[in-house]
């Protein structure tokens, strides 16, 4: 296990700028799936879920480029975790680079005005305590996906569904009581490995695996982070004070969105929910 990043967890594995990937190298086997993965990828004549199965991608396919979403998903991981003097370093980088690589427009406005933001050596002082006023203790708007679900049966659902996924990539992760599997910056961070461990197969010339990746980020959307991460940033955005927390709710809610339009994705949408508080958390992440 590598020592813990910025945001109090470490993925084992590769992720953007951070560890080695244990599961890369040619000729090994792909990944165990995730069952959401597993049906994605069911054989072409089958089709999925009794639909036409969809046109194959072929390895270096510019239609979902891995990238982006790797370099995007990175810096929101990093953005939506406590912050301090390292990790907004990190910060500071991926975003310029961001800005200059991603191709949706706005999201590439956006995230031009972030960069001139972070531009200011004292920058921790401002957003320390703005985000334990949006995301920690008894929060404004909560960083946790099962906070956004009203079946009180759904939670523990979930959380073994994203343990199964982790767990399925070889992902392990660790940190502070404070972050959970659920929290946006696991959940960011580990789209962020996928997107990384594509590219690597597709610079390998290994389609099976980068068909298993693909599809597991296309589930993980869809079951996951597609879900109710929009919502949570449009309440960020709204409750904000900070600019630099109301351009990274903006920019994030916009990458959601345009990865879901581009993958023709239709998470179910979210129940109408009653605004709890959710307090410091003590459940460790992983």
């Amino acid at each position: 296990m590598s020592s813990p990043t910025p945001m109090g967890r470490s993925w084992q594995g590769r992720q953007v700028g951070g560890a080695q990937d244990s599961a890369s190298g040619h000729g090994q086997a792909p990944p165990a799936q995730h069952p959401a993965v597993q049906r994605r990828q069911a054989p072409a004549e089958a089709g999925f879920a009794g639909q036409e199965p969809a046109p194959a991608r072929g390895v270096g396919s510019p239609v979902v480029e891995p990238t982006g979403v790797a370099v995007v998903s990175r810096l929101l991981s990093l953005g939506f975790t406590p912050p301090d003097e390292e990790g907004l370093e990190q910060l500071r980088r991926l975003t310029v680079l961001s800005a200059r690589t991603v191709q949706e427009e706005g999201l590439a406005e956006l995230l031009g005005e972030l960069e001139h933001l972070l531009d200011d050596d004292d920058l921790l002082d401002e957003l320390a305590p703005e985000y334990e006023v949006l995301f920690g203790g008894a929060v404004r708007c909560s960083p946790y996906e099962t906070s956004y679900e009203v079946d009180p049966f759904r939670p523990s659902r979930q959380l073994a569904d994203l343990a199964g996924f982790y767990r399925a990539f070889g992902a392990d992760s660790s940190g502070p009581a404070a972050e959970r599997p659920d929290h946006a910056g696991c959940e960011l961070e580990f789209l962020s490995f996928l997107a990384a461990k594509r590219l690597e197969a597709e610079e390998a010339d290994d389609a099976e695996r980068v068909a298993v990746c693909l599809a597991a980020e296309e589930a993980f959307l869809r079951d996951h982070l597609g879900r109710w991460f929009p919502s949570f940033c449009r309440e960020a955005a709204a409750a904000a004070t900070s600019p630099v927390y109301r351009l990274l709710a903006l920019a994030g809610e916009r990458f959601v969105v345009a990865e879901l339009a581009r993958r023709g994705l239709e998470p179910a949408p979210l129940p109408p929910r009653r605004r709890t508080a959710v307090e410091g958390d003590e459940i460790a992440c992983g």
